[in-house]
């Protein structure tokens, strides 16, 4: 039986596909009621294939990452807590149907039917998390917790296939209509209001931006809630670690190279749950390969025939299209991590994401000395302070990066 997870408030939220999900939300100090200071903003994490939530954002108790540690079930150290206490942003996660504590279809383990299924699942998670963290307030008297709450700063954040998850739904979220969605969130509670932030687009000019930002300002005008205030929830950033997105690299390996060519026909003959490909283990950091060998919630089977063919049905989507039509949707600034030596997702991924996005906001950031789980392996503090940095200059100047047009490489030896 695995241990509960540190600080978290921990429930449950039924997918709209069926499974019971277990979602988790962290806050400052650990709970609304003890956070000393006003929540700046709300981060959504979405963990990798095979992994859970509390094993990516928590860390072992030696708190080491250059030995082995055990179990991750501590919250000082963690990447959560620097989420928190380093940019007072409360943290929502969820395990993705059939891993960790939450159920999946057909009773089996680290499947899915369809990817678009986490997508939706992460969106609703999202809704459901900002409306909890802002009742929460209500409960408690205390309004004014966010710091600013007309206008509430959301970042997407995922590692590996959560990465490509948070990718889609940003992708989702950039194109919808009117530049926002009213979501009823039920029991009598007031809707969540969720918006987007647009940042400078490649292929527009100076007009046709400052047009597009006045129209977006226009719909995010915060509207009355129940209770006479207003407030906003505003996605202001996406931010992935080891992404899968293209798998252009792996197609060649053992039977990947047949699969890209029979997988359009392969749900009609082969059944759905058949186990096929086991992910490389890490050969740079094999003490954390053994972390996650031990911990009892982690799968460690192999990908089944339905979830390798929605992986190369989500790169084909997303990479093969030489029009890059729906990465082109994404308007958000992006900050992209990845391992050169990464043989679990194809480091490529990075390039694709940074060519193929579109918003002039581009930064990518090469981690020399890491492999795959880069918030997890020594050095990790090169990556968080990185992404404290950047995420800090978008909480801190919202109005200036309309006028941000950069795209930036980084490498961190």
């Amino acid at each position: 039986m695995s241990a509960p997870p540190e600080g978290a408030i921990q429930s449950t939220l039924k997918s709209r596909h069926g499974p019971l999900l277990t979602t988790y939300r962290w806050l400052p100090q650990g709970s609304s009621k003890a956070a000393a200071q006003p929540l700046r903003g709300i981060a959504i994490y979405a963990h990798g294939w095979g992994s859970h939530a509390c094993y990516d954002l928590l860390t072992t108790s030696s708190m080491d990452d250059s030995a082995y540690g055990g179990a991750h079930t501590c919250y000082r150290g963690s990447f959560v807590e620097h989420l928190n206490k380093r940019l007072g942003l409360a943290v929502l996660a969820f395990d993705c149907q059939s891993m960790g504590r939450s159920e999946g279809q057909k009773g089996l383990r680290a499947y899915f039917y369809s990817l678009e299924h986490l997508v939706d699942d992460a969106l609703d998670v999202l809704i459901k998390g900002c409306a909890d963290i802002r009742d929460d307030d209500l409960a408690n008297g205390s309004r004014k917790s966010f710091e600013k709450p007309e206008r509430v700063p959301v970042f997407l954040i995922g590692l590996s296939l959560g990465g490509g998850v948070m990718v889609r739904l940003a992708a989702r979220l950039c194109s919808m209509k009117n530049d926002y969605i009213v979501r009823d969130v039920g029991q009598g509670r007031d809707p969540v209001r969720l918006n987007v932030f647009h940042a400078a687009h490649p292929d527009k000019n100076e007009e046709q931006h400052n047009a597009e930002k006045s129209r977006a300002e226009t719909n995010a005008a915060p509207q009355p809630n129940g209770d006479g205030s207003s407030q906003v929830f505003e996605v202001r950033g996406l931010v992935t670690v080891s992404a899968a997105v293209t798998l252009e690299r792996l197609k060649s390996h053992g039977i990947n190279k047949y699969l890209s060519c029979i997988a359009p026909y392969a749900r009609l003959c082969l059944p759905s749950w058949l186990e096929l490909t086991q992910l490389p283990p890490n050969p740079k950091y094999a003490h954390k390969h053994r972390e996650h060998l031990e911990d009892s919630l982690t799968f460690k089977g192999p990908q089944r025939l339905n979830t390798v063919i929605e992986i190369l049905r989500h790169s084909q989507l997303l990479a093969d299209d030489p029009q890059k039509a729906e990465l082109r949707k994404i308007t958000l600034p992006f900050l992209g991590f990845h391992a050169p030596s990464d043989r679990i997702t194809d480091p490529k991924s990075l390039e694709v994401l940074r060519d193929g996005v579109g918003t002039r906001d581009v930064t990518v950031v090469w981690h020399c000395d890491g492999y795959h789980h880069l918030i997890q392996e020594p050095n990790n503090h090169m990556v968080r302070t990185r992404m404290k940095v950047w995420m800090k200059e978008r909480l801190d100047d919202v109005e200036g990066m309309t006028s941000i047009q950069r795209e930036r490489t980084e490498r961190l030896q």
